[in-house]
Formats: structure tokens, sequence, C-alpha cells
């Protein structure tokens, strides 16, 4: 039993890494292609078939993979040369998180997930600062606040093992408080005097400081020293981020 263990996580790790690579491969020829309607399309059915096989938990999951998807297109039309082997890179690994998740091969799912949502928005806020704010501009913040909504309506519904009972009410007040302070949050570095790299650590150090702050709110952890060194690493990392901005 313990021997077939062995053989069996190091197949799972392989079967990951082979998909993410397939994932990797035709968002590559989307990038060389120039993100065209062909190579788009082939990369769309491409991570449909690679996520949705095993056909499991793929509805549970679908809020992550609809914007990665989404993120991982959209990234690279403001980014190129170097950048777009880095990107395709990172969203490759963010597709083999999320396989990972979506098929059970964690063992500590929530700590991934946690991992793959701070991955996702990083993509998110890179399109979102390099994107063009003299049109539409709110309605990209919609994008931001709705986007920002499912992922952690998804994450707590998920993920309940070690957080106090959340109603449906609550559930829903809950991921709409993170999502607007956060869509609230890049609002104000858009007008702060931030270059691109710098207001994204911006929202993203905000992000991991919020959530954190909820998520230990929620399991009745979160004591005055927790918070206390929540706050103090906010302005740490602020402070460096604006001195260097």
């Amino acid at each position: 039993m313990a021997l077939r263990l062995k053989f069996r996580i190091p197949a799972q790790q392989l079967a990951l890494a082979l998909k993410a690579l397939v994932f990797g491969g035709f968002l590559g020829l989307a990038a060389i292609g120039d993100f065209s309607i062909i190579p788009v399309l082939f990369f769309v059915v491409a991570a449909i078939i690679l996520y949705a096989t095993p056909v499991f938990n793929t509805v549970a999951y679908s809020a992550s993979f609809l914007a990665l998807i989404i993120f991982s297109l959209g990234v690279h039309i403001h980014f190129s040369g170097a950048a777009t082997l880095v990107l395709v890179l990172f969203s490759s690994l963010l597709f083999y998180m999320l396989i990972g998740l979506k098929n059970i091969y964690f063992t500590i799912r929530e700590r991934w997930h946690y991992l793959y949502l701070l991955g996702i928005s990083l993509l998110m806020f890179l399109v979102f600062f390099s994107a063009d704010k003299s049109n539409i501009f709110f309605l990209q913040l919609a994008i931001v606040f709705i986007t920002q909504f499912l992922l952690w309506r998804e994450f707590f519904s998920l993920n309940t093992n070690d957080i106090d009972f959340l109603s449906p009410n609550a559930l829903f007040l809950t991921t709409a408080v993170i999502a607007y302070l956060i869509t609230q949050i890049s609002w104000i570095a858009v007008v702060l005097p931030l270059g691109l790299l710098h207001a994204v650590n911006l929202s993203v150090l905000s992000l991991v400081i919020l959530t954190d702050t909820v998520v230990k709110y929620l399991k009745s952890s979160l004591s005055r020293n927790a918070a206390l060194m929540n706050v103090t690493i906010f302005i740490i990392f602020a402070i460096l981020i604006f001195a260097t901005g």
C-alpha cells in the first residue's frame, strides 16, 4: 500500500506538470500568433479540455479557471519581449496550482488556494494598471470588484474547515466588503504618483494584509498582536513602495 502511494504521488505531480506544460505551450503559441482569433481559440479549447479532464470539481473552481483564462490572455496585450515568457511561465504555474486544487492532489488545499488567488490577483492588477484609464475606467473598476468578489466567495465556500460557519448572507457580505475595499485601493493607487509595478505591489500588499486579517478573524485567531503585526508590515512595505516609486 505504501509503495503504491509512493508511485501515485509522483504520477500525480507528473500529470499536473504535463498539463501545465501543454497549457503554457498553447498560451505561448497564442502569443507568437499575436493573439489573433485562431491561436486564441485553440488555447481556450485546449485549456477547457485540460481543466475539465477528469470531470470532477469542474464547477467548484469555475471562477478561478475563468479568471485565469481572461487575465492570462489580457496581460499579454500590454507586455512583450522577455516579459511574455515570464508571464507564460507564471500563468502555467497558476494552472498547475488550479488543477492540483480541482483534482484534490494537494493536502493543504486552503493554503494552495490562497496562493493561487494572490497569483491570479497579481495578473489582474497587471492588466488593470497597464490599461488605458482615459476610457471606461469605471468599467475596469467594476471588473476588479466582480473578479475579487467571485474569487473570494469561491475561496470561502470551499475552505470552511477551520472557519466559523458562514451563512449565505454573511458569506455574501464578507466577500463584498473584501472586493469593495480592494477596488477602492486600486482606485487610490491609480491616482497616486506610482509606476506600474509599484501600484501593483501596493495593491497586492493591501490584498494580502486585508485577506489575512479577515481569514484570521473568521477563524477566531485574530489576536491584538496579530492585528498590530499586520498593520506594521503594511506600513513598512508601503513606505518602501512609496520611497522607491
